[in-house]
């Protein structure tokens, strides 16, 4: 179930990418998204994203929701893998390349070197959405008072320097050891 509502986050937020939205935790009611943003998200919504093993919680979850809606989990009536994703697009996928940029966001230069690296190649010119995820150092970014230096300042560098690219800002997963911090970091992105 925690994998169908991270995927159900994700495709939310990658919807409201579009439209400009914040889409957080409390926005779950997959019944609620029309299957019209859906296949709006799937042609207009080139995603790379890069992780490490925390992030495949998300693209896990994919795999999830496409069962979860093939089965109509929750009275859907969607069509036979409409959330199915790949590296490309194809078959009426969306456009999901996994694993585009190796390492994490944790990884500051790397992250940012990687992601501009990705982006200036001509093979990847038709990516429009970029998303990073925390492999648990968000907490440790914010207690050494670098969150914002080497996550928040280069994101918004890379929005100006790539106008026609969305970044989706990422929160860390939970974390009992470092809940002060975790949760203050999650408040500051």
């Amino acid at each position: 179930m925690k994998r169908i509502l991270a995927i159900v986050l994700l495709f939310t937020i990658t919807i409201s990418a579009i439209f400009a939205e914040i889409i957080d935790h409390n926005c779950t009611d997959i019944t609620q998204i029309p299957e019209s943003a859906i296949n709006q998200a799937k042609a207009d919504l080139h995603i790379a994203y890069g992780h490490t093993s925390h992030g495949s919680q998300l693209t896990d979850g994919m795999s999830g929701l496409l069962g979860f809606a093939n089965a109509g989990g929750l009275g859907l009536s969607l069509p036979t893998d409409i959330f199915v994703w790949n590296n490309g697009g194809t078959g009426g996928a969306l456009d999901l390349h996994d694993y585009a940029m190796g390492g994490d966001c944790g990884y500051y230069p790397q992250w940012v070197n990687e992601t501009e690296t990705y982006l200036n190649n001509p093979a990847n010119s038709d990516v429009n959405v970029i998303i990073w995820s925390w492999c648990g150092q968000v907490d440790d970014k914010y207690a050494a008072g670098t969150l914002g230096s080497e996550y928040l300042f280069p994101m918004t560098q890379l929005e100006t320097d790539y106008p026609n690219v969305d970044f989706i800002y990422m929160t860390g997963h939970v974390d009992h050891w470092d809940d002060a911090n975790n949760k203050a970091a999650n408040q500051m992105v």
